[in-house]
């Protein structure tokens, strides 16, 4: 954490109140929100296609057509994201916002952390910058079974130092179908824990966050609301970049171009997960019950969406 007298980041944080991320803001408010230093913190479950606006991003840059990113950060360091205490996560995040190089981009799959501002400290100096969190997530049933069989055959992008620690830690591993796994009750296709992932995404990393329950799924749509100004869905992606466009144009002006140039890229082909296998129905509709509070927030995020794209589109 920050020594106490440092420079701290604004957060933006209870939108419904400040600049609502539920359909109330107007245009001047979002120009001012993008324009302040903004550092966007692209936090998102794996397997949600998530790398896509990360090429969005690098290609705006590139593309120079406007002021976009000045520093784009992948915060994925495995023994602090997954293994860390939630103090080194706390750390890890925080420090990432503290020093970035505005407007910038830092991109995680960390679960929803409370920033400084957040946890209601006692802050004796700031610095003029704004901390906008957005997301994307996807049907929760597609997402386990491609991050189920990305674990065991990955895609075709080299693989990074990061992912090989990732798979080093991972406890040996088989290539029996996902439907075999189901039937064979194997914690990683049928324990708790990986039926509520979108869940855990939002809610944090309090223990109750674990536990598939209406406590830990009304946490999670209430940090949504709250903290995230944006929530896109996979299945719309580009809906959701023409999103991002309209909300943050200071920051995503000519992303819906870089974005269609990036689906017909080589890169975005080699990032598709390999040798995955359709399930059975049976599989599907066993799983998706066990899912059943990933999918109740899964279409609380579609409604939320659905809305904004009415009032921006």
């Amino acid at each position: 954490m920050l020594a106490r007298g440092e420079a701290q980041p604004e957060i933006v944080t209870n939108y419904r109140d400040k600049l609502t991320a539920d359909t109330r803001f107007n245009k001047s408010q979002l120009s001012s929100l993008s324009a302040r230093n903004p550092v966007l913190v692209f936090s998102v479950p794996p397997k949600c296609g998530s790398r896509t606006l990360l090429l969005v991003a690098m290609s705006l840059t590139k593309a120079g057509n406007n002021d976009s990113f000045r520093e784009i950060t992948t915060l994925v360091d495995f023994k602090i994201v997954e293994k860390g205490s939630i103090q080194q996560k706390f750390n890890y995040i925080n420090s990432a916002i503290a020093q970035a190089d505005t407007p910038a981009f830092l991109y995680t799959h960390a679960y929803y952390i409370p920033y400084e501002k957040e946890l209601g400290m006692d802050l004796n100096h700031e610095i003029d910058k704004t901390v906008i969190r957005i997301s994307i997530i996807r049907d929760p049933f597609e997402r386990k079974v491609s991050h189920y069989y990305y674990s065991r055959f990955r895609d075709s992008e080299p693989e990074t130092k990061e992912e090989l620690v990732w798979r080093n830690s991972l406890k040996t591993i088989n290539t029996e179908s996902y439907d075999e796994c189901v039937r064979r009750g194997r914690p990683e296709c049928v324990a708790e824990l990986f039926q509520v992932r979108l869940i855990t995404q939002f809610c944090g990393y309090e223990k109750g966050c674990k536990k598939a329950n209406r406590v830990s799924l009304e946490r999670a749509k209430e940090n949504v609301k709250n903290h995230f100004l944006i929530v896109g869905i996979m299945e719309e992606y580009e809906e959701f970049i023409k999103l991002l466009e309209k909300m943050l144009p200071e920051l995503f002006k000519g992303s819906i171009e870089q974005y269609k140039q990036v689906m017909k890229s080589e890169r975005e082909s080699s990032m598709k997960t390999t040798n995955k296998i359709k399930p059975e129905n049976s599989t599907i509709d066993k799983v998706k019950h066990l899912m059943r509070y990933d999918y109740e927030f899964y279409n609380f995020i579609k409604e939320r969406f659905q809305e904004q794209k009415k009032k921006y589109l």
